[in-house]
């Protein structure tokens, strides 16, 4: 019974240090985005950074900020305005591994119409988010991360890699 006790508060106390990791790292590539000056080049910002921690524990990381409202210098061609941390952090995390947009924003692009020549195809959706409240799609963000759905979905940035290539690694 002690030695359960013991291990059990042993994994409880390193609990923290796992979030902080994943949460260090959120902060470090949201700041190396955030110096972008327009949001069309932050595939290339999020390119050029080293991911050392699994899609599967950063996307949750980049999820907890998706309620920033923190506003960067980021202009969106797109929205006409500049963007928040939590919108970088929505972006980001897509960029590691699509959405499904209609899913969960309730909005669907039949048209498929997309600002020119940005490759964020999230970005077309961040007003109808903000409007609809960050909050709510957080929360349906983390539900999709869950669910079975998620195994199957499989539309991806990365043509000719396989789904478990880049769910294990980064971008």
């Amino acid at each position: 019974m002690r030695t359960f006790l013991l291990l059990f508060i042993i994994a409880f106390l390193k609990l923290p240090v796992v979030f902080a990791q994943e949460d260090t790292q959120v902060v470090a590539l949201l700041n190396r985005l955030a110096q972008a000056d327009n949001s069309k080049r932050l595939n290339d910002a999020l390119q050029g950074e080293e991911i050392t921690i699994s899609k599967e524990k950063l996307l949750p990381a980049f999820a907890r900020r998706f309620t920033d409202s923190t506003l960067t210098e980021v202009k969106s061609d797109c929205l006409g305005r500049v963007l928040s941390i939590g919108e970088l952090a929505i972006i980001a995390a897509d960029r590691l591994e699509m959405m499904p947009y209609s899913q969960l924003t309730g909005v669907q692009n039949c048209l498929l119409s997309f600002c020119d020549e940005n490759p964020n195809f999230i970005e077309y959706y961040l007003n109808v988010i903000k409007e609809a409240g960050t909050s709510s799609f957080q929360e349906k963000y983390f539900e999709w991360l869950q669910s079975d759905g998620r195994k199957e979905w499989w539309p991806s940035y990365d043509e000719g890699r396989s789904k478990q290539e880049v769910r294990k690694s980064g971008p």
